[in-house]
């Protein structure tokens, strides 16, 4: 259903697009489209929240991950939907499993830069969601490991893809300690 769900958030967001540009006779068409794909989105996130509330494990789930910066509703379904791991092993096999773990690029004494590769894309779209606004518009965590990575100055996309990787690590950590996210005060 979460996989359902991001098609028509995809599909809409295509058609609206297409809207913008789009001759005043398929205008009406398009419109009628993006209605009915509202409509549709609208019960599919019903009947998640429904199947959510007969799943008390996720649910739990979900509850803790939304404590989380950055990390709302549909962020905490898609990763305890997508990531089933996600509490159940180590920090470096579920960044692995997302795909943002630095993986070297070495051969006998050359040493190439690290890059992230591989994992679940739908899951790695997700988490970009969640770093971008934990790092960029909240306080905490993330967002001083976001302004330290570009102060020493890292590319601002690099810093993004690390803060996936800390945000991960650190829901991961949380979850298997069976603890919400611990807001740090001075």
């Amino acid at each position: 259903m979460v996989k359902a769900r991001r098609l028509l958030v995809d599909k809409r967001g295509d058609l609206r697009r297409a809207l913008i540009s789009a001759p005043a006779a398929a205008k009406a068409a398009l419109e009628e489209a993006i209605d009915a794909l509202t409509e549709a989105l609208t019960t599919l996130e019903a009947a998640i929240e429904r199947t959510l509330a007969t799943v008390p494990v996720m649910a739990e789930t979900v509850a803790a991950l939304q404590t989380a910066p950055g990390v709302g509703p549909v962020v905490a379904i898609g990763l305890a939907a997508l990531l089933p791991e996600l509490g159940h092993t180590t920090g470096r096999k579920v960044a692995a499993l997302v795909g943002v773990a630095p993986f070297d690029h070495d051969s006998g004494q050359a040493h190439g830069r690290r890059r992230i590769s591989g994992g679940r894309p739908d899951v790695r779209r997700i988490l970009y969601m969640a770093a971008a606004v934990a790092a960029l518009h909240t306080t905490g965590v993330i967002a001083d490991h976001y302004a330290q990575l570009t102060k020493r100055g890292k590319p601002p996309k690099l810093a993004l893809v690390a803060c996936m990787h800390k945000l991960i690590v650190r829901l991961n950590a949380m979850l298997a300690k069976g603890r919400n996210w611990e807001i740090k005060t001075a």
